[in-house]
């Protein structure tokens, strides 16, 4: 690229340097000195401002962000998809990251995806039943299998001309949905550690990808998850699938823990997923006020 400034997109950021798309292509860039100051870290998502030529280019200045997410650290997204892997899945660590993305989402405006991955190594059944209990909560869930190419059809269809970044805990193949949706090796994949039965921590940094006219971000794992602002009494209001029960409880008020007549309570196990309320409690336990 030949020119003195322009505007463009970070789509990957490493030790401090990083690349940034534009209409003539890509650059490497560093901050200005002037920007570190102010504590604006660059982040992937941010559109953006950059100066230079040649192998010297500079981020002069970051436009406003539309949103942030802080677990994956992106911005200016229209929907975070959150991957469990069916052959293994932690249902708990689902249930409480889509509580912290509930909270980011409702003053941010993007949409929460659920994708179950391997499907192809899981259960018909129970995958049946996990897609028809996070149904029930409101989420659009995607099953999908990267061994047999089965469900790109179905996310595309969600994601299509928008930003998406893919969430989750390690291991359970982010990567390699973002390979199938690419048409090619585009990340590298890992896999379960079979001794420890956790993720491979494969992707190290945060990336973005051009996919059908939108981007798709593909974001490091994590292994466990703290909360920033829930709270006992907030936690029920993103439990959707327990609103038609709720006329049942005696209290209006109930947090459906130990109150009598509680008709969530009633309908755990029976037409209210009982691993979805089992999650409820725990959680609820873990929260310290």
């Amino acid at each position: 690229m030949d020119f003195d400034k322009t505007e463009g997109k970070i789509i990957k950021g490493v030790g401090g340097l990083y690349r940034v798309l534009t209409e003539n292509g890509t650059a490497e860039c560093r901050p200005r000195g002037a920007l570190r100051k102010t504590n604006l870290k660059p982040v992937i998502g941010d559109a953006c401002v950059i100066s230079g030529s040649g192998g010297a280019w500079t981020i002069e200045s970051i436009s406003e962000r539309r949103n942030e997410l802080t677990r994956p650290r992106v911005s200016n997204i229209d929907a975070v998809v959150a991957v469990c892997a069916a052959d293994s899945p932690n249902l708990y660590l689902l249930d409480k990251y889509l509580i912290i993305l509930g909270e980011q989402a409702a003053a941010g405006s993007f949409q929460i995806i659920v994708l179950i991955n391997k499907t192809d190594l899981a259960d018909k059944n129970e995958i049946s039943k996990i897609k028809k209990d996070y149904g029930r909560a409101g989420y659009p869930t995607v099953f999908f299998s990267a061994l047999k190419k089965t469900g790109t059809d179905e996310l595309l269809g969600l994601i299509r001309g928008r930003t998406a970044a893919l969430a989750g805990v390690s291991g359970v193949g982010k990567s390699s949905v973002v390979n199938l949706l690419c048409g090619g090796t585009v990340m590298e994949t890992g896999g379960l550690s079979k001794k420890i039965s956790r993720g491979k921590h494969t992707t190290r940094h945060a990336e973005m990808f051009p996919v059908d006219d939108g981007f798709v971000i593909d974001t490091p794992g994590f292994a466990s998850l703290n909360f920033d602002n829930a709270s006992r009494g907030t936690l029920k209001n993103f439990f959707a699938d327990f609103n038609e029960f709720t006329a049942g409880c005696r209290y209006a008020d109930c947090a459906h823990i130990g109150e009598p007549d509680c008709g969530v309570k009633a309908q755990a196990g029976k037409k209210l997923s009982a691993s979805r309320y089992g999650n409820y409690l725990r959680l609820y336990n873990e929260i310290s006020v």
